[in-house]
């Protein structure tokens, strides 16, 4: 349908596209489900994340230092 004034077409009201959306249905949980395994409290092992820094004359302390740590001391070295 044209505009009687300037002969264009008349642009559609953006109305319609500008109103919210109807909001999704809610997402039910895992937990809700009576088939969805259940959570247990099991306690992972703790791991100390431990940085080292050395100049270029530090590098045989280093080899010291990680020759007397013992393999599993449970620290990962960065």
């Amino acid at each position: 349908m044209a505009n009687e004034e300037t002969g264009r077409p008349q642009r559609r009201s953006k109305a319609k596209a500008d109103a919210p959306a109807e909001p999704p249905p809610p997402v039910r949980s895992a937990q809700a489900r009576p088939d969805a395994p259940q959570e247990t409290n099991v306690e992972s092992p703790t791991i100390s994340v431990v940085g080292i820094g050395a100049s270029a004359g530090g590098i045989e302390a280093l080899g010291r230092f990680f020759d007397a740590m013992p393999a599993d001391s449970g620290c990962a070295f960065v």
